[in-house]
C-alpha cells in the first residue's frame, strides 16, 4: 500500500503504517510476517523517516480470553493496542488485503472491541470489498469517525468507497484540522480519481483552508501535475 501521511484529518499513526508483505510460515501459530512502513512528516516514537520496522504478529488459533495472560507458547496477544490505540485488526483493514483481514479478524474475534480506527482503516485501504466486509461484520461507521472517514476514503483512492459513504449520508464537504477538506487532502497527495469525483459532487475547487490554501495550491506545492490540470480544467482561474 502506498505510504500516505496526511497533514490533517486522519489518525497519523493509522495512515503512517502500511502492511506491505504477507508470508505464512508456522502453520500451528499461523504466523503473519508484515512490514510496517513508518515515515513522512508524522512519526511514531523511535523511528526515523522512511525507515522500515519489521513487525511479527502471531495470529492465534484461539485468542486469549479476558483476564488471562498469554502463555509463552501462545505467541503474541492479539488484544494488544499501539500507543495510538490501533489494533492488528485495524492494521489489517488498512492493508487493503481482504484475505489478511478475514484471517486476523477471525483470530481477534470478540477479544477486542472495534472503534473508529477500523472503519477509517478500511476506507484508507482502498478495497471496496474489504470495506463492505467491515460494514457487514460491524455495522455502520460510528459518528466518531467524523471527517477522517471521508478523508481516508479519498486517500485510499477508491471512488466506490467515497460513493458508498455519500450514499450513507456522510458529508463529503466536512473539514478537519485547519479547515482541510477531503478535496484538499486528495489534491495534496495526487489522488486524481478522488479529486475528480469530489469535484463532480460539488466540492469547490476554490475552497480555502485556514491559511488560504485552495486545492490548487495544495496540488501545485507537491508537484501533482495531473491534479493541477484537473483543477484548471474544472474552471479554477
Amino acid at each position: 500500500m502506498p505510504l500516505r501521511v496526511p497533514r490533517s484529518g486522519v489518525d497519523q499513526h493509522l495512515v503512517g503504517v502500511g502492511l506491505a508483505s504477507l508470508g505464512l510460515f508456522d502453520q500451528r501459530c499461523r504466523r503473519v510476517e508484515a512490514i510496517a512502513v513508518l515515515g513522512g512528516e508524522f512519526l511514531c516514537p523511535g523511528h526515523e523517516a522512511g525507515r522500515a520496522a519489521f513487525v511479527s504478529v502471531d495470529v492465534l488459533e484461539h485468542s486469549t480470553g479476558p483476564g488471562r495472560e498469554a502463555d509463552a507458547e501462545d505467541g503474541a496477544d492479539v488484544r494488544i493496542r499501539l500507543r495510538s490505540g490501533m489494533t492488528v485488526r485495524d492494521m489489517a483493514a488498512g492493508s487493503g488485503d481482504i484475505e489478511l483481514f478475514n484471517m486476523v479478524d477471525a483470530a481477534v474475534g470478540d477479544a477486542v472491541r472495534p472503534d473508529k480506527r477500523l472503519w477509517i482503516g478500511a476506507a484508507l485501504g482502498g478495497n471496496l470489498e474489504l470495506f463492505k466486509r467491515v460494514l457487514e461484520l460491524y455495522g455502520e461507521p460510528p459518528d466518531a469517525c467524523g471527517c477522517e472517514l471521508v478523508v481516508g476514503a479519498a486517500l485510499g483512492g477508491n471512488v466506490g468507497i467515497l460513493s458508498a459513504l455519500a450514499g450513507r449520508g456522510w458529508d463529503l464537504r466536512a473539514t478537519g484540522a485547519e479547515g482541510w477538506t477531503a478535496l484538499h487532502e486528495a489534491a495534496y497527495y495526487g489522488c486524481g480519481p478522488a479529486v475528480e469525483y469530489l469535484l463532480g459532487k460539488g466540492l469547490s475547487a476554490n475552497s480555502r483552508e485556514s491559511h488560504g490554501f485552495t486545492p490548487l495550491h495544495c496540488a501545485a506545492s507537491r508537484g501533482q501535475d495531473n491534479v493541477v490540470l484537473l483543477l484548471i480544467e474544472h474552471g479554477v482561474p
